[in-house]
């Protein structure tokens, strides 16, 4: 016969399972104690504008030699500027494919490293000429290069415990000088670049800098955060969430321009999708 203590006990076990409304109450996490974890992190993709920045390592040189480069493929026609002449920031310097090119910083023309008429690819040295000051040299990273190089480009320094930041136009050193040989101390392979410090900032050979240069802007484009987003350049991964579902998809993605925080995707989503907020690992999609 079953005791009475029994029958309760069963009983009272029952009520904690269903709950007063005999309707099952809700599971704890695993181990049966504690709440159930939180759900995973998620974002959604937004459009905005983006600027691509890139921080260099700097060291000051004294009377530093920059190349000045052809921007279009084809025959070239110099002018009349030979070595020893002082040149102007902007003063015509040759032709290359029809293209005309100045001189992006002001100094002494050192010489020409390609013959009249001959023909040049777009991003040959012509010609080198020298900076009659100092200058902060640094090294650009190969997957930056081809952004940063691609004209003209103005970038903001600053001296290691020197003045604050100041303007400079960032040109491609001249390898071959031996001030600017080693530059940057060592340090994964680029290329060798030269900040030209106005004359007005004082300081001096060997101190060391920060070169911050905007290498790319981009308008109404789709963004995510960077750690949601396996992948830095060119192509990606996420972990889309299917709204209806709720589950999370690994699926490719082109990637643009980063600034650090946010990264700008070109294909693969659109505005308003929702990802996870960390990126897949890279065993994710393993068979």
């Amino acid at each position: 016969m079953v005791s009475v203590a029994a029958l309760v006990a069963v009983a009272f076990s029952a009520w904690q399972f269903l709950g007063p409304a005999g309707d099952p109450r809700p599971s704890t996490a695993a181990g049966g104690s504690g709440p159930a974890a939180a759900p995973p992190r998620t974002v959604a993709v937004t459009r905005g504008d983006l600027t691509e920045v890139v921080t260099l390592h700097a060291v000051v040189n004294a009377l530093p030699q920059f190349s000045v480069l052809a921007t279009a493929p084809g025959p070239l026609a110099r002018t009349d500027v030979g070595p020893g002449q002082a040149v102007a920031a902007g003063r015509p310097l040759f032709t290359s494919g029809g293209v005309g090119v100045a001189a992006p910083a002001a100094g002494t023309f050192v010489k020409w490293l390609v013959a009249e008429g001959a023909p040049v690819s777009a991003g040959v040295p012509v010609a080198v000429v020298a900076y009659p000051g100092f200058a902060e040299t640094a090294s650009v990273p190969p997957d930056a290069a081809y952004r940063l190089l691609d004209g003209r480009i103005s970038a903001r320094a600053m001296i290691t415990g020197g003045p604050g930041p100041f303007d400079c136009t960032l040109v491609q050193a001249y390898s071959d000088a031996p001030g600017n040989s080693n530059t940057t101390g060592a340090g994964p392979a680029g290329v060798p670049v030269v900040c030209a410090i106005p004359p007005e900032v004082p300081a001096l050979a060997g101190l060391s800098g920060t070169v911050a240069v905007k290498s790319a802007t981009a308008k109404d484009v789709l963004l995510l955060p960077v750690e949601a987003v396996a992948g830095a350049a060119a192509h990606g991964e996420v972990s889309r969430v299917d709204p209806r579902s709720g589950r999370a998809e690994v699926v490719k993605v082109g990637l643009g321009i980063s600034n650090g925080t946010l990264i700008q995707i070109t294909e693969g989503l659109a505005q308003g999708d929702v990802v996870l907020g960390t990126a897949p690992p890279l065993d994710a999609r393993l068979p």
